[in-house]
């Protein structure tokens, strides 16, 4: 069973998909010239939902960790970069989530 669903739009007219399971995995990577960004979703010993992000230089499928966490740990470090007070981001969130 697919745990995990992916889909990327590009010059082709149609929408490409791929599925990956829980042992799988899904993983996609998005490559230019100038670099590469990495993106793995899977589930990890606790069965919790974790991304991996790496980056590469030039065209790659695999390259230098940047992220190994939760997703919810990647969007606190990513929003906290934003706020000079991580409250002030949390107090949005709960505010974006009671919305």
């Amino acid at each position: 069973m697919s745990k995990f669903y992916g889909q990327i739009q590009g010059q082709a007219t149609t929408i490409a998909s791929r599925r990956g399971s829980a042992n799988s995995h899904i993983k996609a990577s998005v490559q230019s010239y100038d670099g590469s960004i990495i993106t793995e979703l899977y589930y990890g010993d606790d069965d919790e939902l974790r991304i991996r992000v790496e980056h590469a230089e030039g065209s790659s499928f695999s390259g230098h960790p940047i992220y190994d966490g939760t997703v919810d740990g990647m969007v606190l470090a990513l929003h906290s970069a934003w706020y000079s007070d991580t409250s002030e981001f949390v107090a949005d969130l709960e505010e974006e989530n009671d919305a």
